[in-house]
């Protein structure tokens, strides 16, 4: 299955997400958008923040990769190994900073 296959069938997942949160007024980038939020508090509940934040910049890190992989002609299978993505937030005095390859620094509430 291709991504593309597998991010259309997302258009009934966030469907019913927003249908369950009311939110179905609003555009799909908010939609999808408050799906991933709540994606990572799962993820945190069930691991820590660290481990959501890590999760999301993998993700992030695969999407580039492929994206610009197919973009370019390159091989999808093998993208994942090319991007590098940092994520850095300040929120009321707290830093969060991880990023691919394993680095994570900052201060944070986890």
């Amino acid at each position: 299955m291709t991504n593309e296959e597998r991010a259309e069938q997302l258009d009934v997942l966030i469907g019913t997400f927003a249908k369950m949160n009311n939110i179905e007024g609003e555009d799909d980038l908010t939609q999808a958008s408050d799906m991933f939020c709540n994606l990572l508090h799962w993820i945190a509940k069930r691991t820590d923040g660290r481990q959501a934040l890590k999760a999301a910049v993998r993700g992030v890190g695969h999407f580039v990769a492929e994206y610009t992989a197919e973009a370019t002609g390159g091989d999808e299978e093998l993208a994942d190994f090319d991007a590098f993505v940092r994520l850095e937030a300040t929120c009321d005095g707290s830093e969060w900073f991880v990023a691919t390859g394993g680095a994570l620094e900052g201060q944070g509430p986890w």
